[in-house]
């Protein structure tokens, strides 16, 4: 017989982009050079010179004071998988 595997809940894509679940202590943190464009009360609107991508603030380990909005260059640290996610790497 083999040995089953314990079943691990992964987190739906809504949970990751709004930050309703946990952030996973696997998940890598990366810093990403963005341009932040707008605020709103749950995240800000940043863009890399691509489209624009909605980052919650729940997923980004700066302070929500220290972030400057509107800003040219502004470094952010989320989680690598967001970054992917959202085409920021």
């Amino acid at each position: 017989m083999s040995a089953r595997r314990p079943q691990v809940r992964q987190q739906s894509l809504f949970e990751r982009v709004t930050g309703t679940g946990p952030i996973r202590r696997s998940d890598r943190m990366i810093e990403v050079a963005v341009e932040t464009k707008n605020e709103t009360a749950m995240g800000v609107w940043v863009s890399d010179g691509g489209p624009d991508a909605f980052i919650p603030f729940s997923m980004i380990e700066e302070d929500q004071a220290d972030i400057e909005i509107p800003s040219q260059c502004q470094t952010l640290t989320i989680p690598e998988w967001l970054a992917k996610e959202k085409g920021l790497i």
